[in-house]
């Protein structure tokens, strides 16, 4: 599996630990928002478009110490492993 095919899982992997998980109505708005940020990191590695000039993915500012730790290990595999495979500073 070359790394677009794996990365493209992680994502698909931490939408679906997002989706898992029930909140409350602030919250949800929030996490609709992490998917639809991951929904569009996927889009760029599909097509090539991966900005590789971030020292971290946004994504990672939307979580919260309170969130469930599962979201959290997802969303920070998803940042650990743009800054391993695609960031070019």
């Amino acid at each position: 599996m070359n790394t677009d095919a794996k990365f493209i899982r992680l994502i698909e992997d931490c939408k679906r630990k997002v989706h898992e998980h029930p909140t409350d109505e602030e919250d949800q708005k929030r996490f609709d928002y992490i998917v639809e940020e991951l929904t569009q990191i996927k889009d760029a590695a599909i097509n090539k478009t991966l900005a590789t000039d971030f020292e971290y993915l946004e994504l990672t500012q939307m979580i919260e110490r309170y969130d469930p730790e599962e979201i959290i290990d997802q969303v920070l595999a998803v940042n650990k492993f743009y800054v391993e495979h695609y960031q070019d500073l």
